[in-house]
């Protein structure tokens, strides 16, 4: 299996030059009374990185994440509070879809 954290590290790089840091607030679309354990950017590169594996089952992401990656799953939150937040997510996830579909739709 490829590097699942270093597609993590891509999608994030990728959200931040499409969004452009100054409308990100610590990595955030929208403000957090609390301090989040991740970033809203890190909920959907984490998101686009298990799609665009073929990693579709969110136990099977996590199991990954748990056994492969142990240092960086302590630094997102449980899977209930992640499809939480990525539900809530999902017109920034369009949108960036969208942009990633007009870019490949280039070269065919």
């Amino acid at each position: 299996m490829h590097n699942l954290i270093a597609n993590i590290t891509k999608f994030r790089q990728l959200l931040i030059n499409v969004y452009g840091a100054d409308n990100l607030k610590d990595g955030n679309f929208k403000r957090y009374p609390n301090k989040p354990k991740a970033s809203d950017i890190e909920i959907v590169a984490i998101a686009f990185a298990s799609e665009s594996m073929g990693v579709i089952s969110e136990n099977l992401l996590f199991s990954i994440l748990k056994s492969d990656f142990p240092d960086y799953y302590q630094t997102i939150p449980g899977r209930s509070n992640f499809n939480r937040r990525r539900r809530k997510l999902q017109p920034f996830i369009d949108k960036l879809s969208e942009i990633i579909n007009a870019v490949l739709n280039v070269f065919y």
